[in-house]
């Protein structure tokens, strides 16, 4: 053997040496991908949803928040216009109910504040389309060009 062919077979010897390498990390990587997919499916599932607190927050704390609100609102015209007063039902009771009746309304169609899309209320039946057929009878008629 040559001196150009001892170096041109020991240049393919570390050609493969890197290609194995290269092969074998790939090859490891992709088995660290596949172990922490299968380690999060595995995993206990995250609860998707609202604390507790959430849940007094939203059913409770908001629509009275939005009433003192109102209530406030109707105190500060009271001292503007002297004729109108306070009333608690309209002005605290009326903005609570709303605002709790809205809630209500928003948790079930997020399905008790867990979906990320709010699922329509009523469900209405899709359109089908219907083909329209249109039948035509063509005459063809070979005297209609002869002009002799």
């Amino acid at each position: 053997m040559t001196i150009s062919k001892r170096k041109t077979k020991k240049n393919e010897i570390e050609n493969e040496v890197k290609t194995k390498n290269v092969f074998a990390n790939h090859a490891a990587g992709d088995t660290a991908i596949h172990q922490k997919e299968s380690n999060e499916e595995t995993a206990t599932p995250r609860k998707n949803g609202v604390t507790n607190f959430g849940r007094f927050f939203l059913f409770l704390g908001l629509p009275f928040l939005v009433g003192m609100l109102g209530f406030y609102a109707a105190y500060l015209l009271s001292l503007f216009y002297p004729g109108r007063q306070v009333n608690f039902d309209n002005d605290f009771i009326l903005p609570f109910l709303l605002t709790l009746a809205m809630v209500l309304v928003i948790g079930f169609q997020t399905g008790g504040f867990t979906g990320k899309k709010p699922k329509a209320l009523v469900s209405w039946p899709k359109v089908r389309r219907k083909k329209k057929i249109i039948h035509k009878t063509v005459i063809v008629d070979d005297e209609v060009f002869d002009n002799k």
